[in-house]
C-alpha cells in the first residue's frame, strides 16, 4: 500500500500542480465564477491525465495509468471511463475488482455519443447481469451518469475522422461555460495519436471474455463514486 501510495503521488505530481494552478487564478473571480485562465490551466491538467493514462493503459502499465484515468473519467471522458470500467472489471493496477464500478463506469461511458467498441462492451457486460439485478445496476449506471457524464462537466463528444485517414475515432473536448472549445494544446502538437481515441479492453481483442459477470446484486453503496 506504501508503494502504491508514493507512484500515484509521483504521477499526480504535474496534474495537482496544474489544478492549483487553476484555483490560484479562480481566486480573483467572484464567488461561483472561474476566470478564463482557471479554466484554460484546469482543462489543460485534464487533457493531459487523459493523454498520460491512455499511454500507459496502451503500454499495460495499469497501476501507473490508474490515478490519470481516474482524474480524466470523473471530468467526463469516455474512453477513460471505458478504460477505467475494464480495470474495475479485470482488477488490473490496483483498481478493486468490482462489478458496480465496472458496470457505472462502462455505462457512462455508453451513455450518449460514443465508442462503437465502448457500446458493445457494455452491451456484452450488460446481458451477463441475472435480470433480478438489473435493475439495481441501472441505478447505479444512473448515479454515476449523474456524476461524471460528459455533459455535466462541459465535455462534447463527436465521432471524426483521424487525421489522412477514414477511421472515425471518438473525440471528447471541453468547452466553456458560454460553448467556446477550450483547445487539446497536447492534441495540437501530436493529434495524430491524442486527439482522437478508440477502446478496447486491454490485452485482449473486440471479443474478450473478460467483461464483468456479476454473481449477485450490487450490494450497499452501490450508487457512488469513483473508488479503487
Amino acid at each position: 500500500m506504501a508503494r502504491l501510495m508514493l507512484i500515484l503521488t509521483i504521477l499526480l505530481w504535474s496534474s495537482i500542480s496544474a489544478a492549483e494552478g487553476a484555483t490560484d487564478a479562480a481566486a480573483a473571480a467572484e464567488p461561483g465564477e472561474m476566470t478564463v485562465e482557471a479554466l484554460r490551466l484546469q482543462a489543460e491538467a485534464l487533457y493531459k491525465a487523459r493523454a498520460t493514462g491512455a499511454k500507459l493503459y496502451a503500454d499495460k502499465q495499469y497501476e501507473e495509468a490508474l490515478p490519470h484515468l481516474t482524474l480524466a473519467a470523473q471530468n467526463g471522458f469516455k474512453t477513460a471511463q471505458a478504460q477505467l470500467g475494464f480495470m474495475h472489471a479485470a482488477g488490473l493496477g490496483g483498481a478493486k475488482q468490482d462489478s458496480r464500478y465496472a458496470i457505472g463506469w462502462l455505462g457512462v461511458a455508453a451513455d450518449g455519443v460514443t465508442d462503437p467498441d465502448i457500446k458493445k462492451f457494455f452491451k456484452e457486460s450488460w446481458n451477463k447481469i441475472p435480470k433480478e439485478h438489473r435493475p439495481a445496476y441501472q441505478g447505479v449506471v444512473d448515479t454515476f451518469v449523474s456524476k461524471y457524464g460528459a455533459e455535466v462537466h462541459n465535455v462534447k463528444c463527436a465521432r471524426t475522422n483521424k487525421p489522412g485517414s477514414k477511421i472515425r475515432a471518438l473525440q471528447c473536448m471541453i468547452y466553456d461555460p458560454d460553448g467556446r472549445l477550450v483547445t487539446d494544446t497536447l492534441a495540437e502538437v501530436e493529434r495524430g495519436n491524442l486527439g482522437n481515441s478508440t477502446f478496447q479492453p486491454a490485452g485482449a481483442g473486440p471479443d474478450s471474455s473478460s467483461s464483468p459477470v456479476p454473481q449477485g446484486g450490487p450490494g450497499p453503496g452501490a450508487g457512488g463514486g469513483g473508488g479503487r
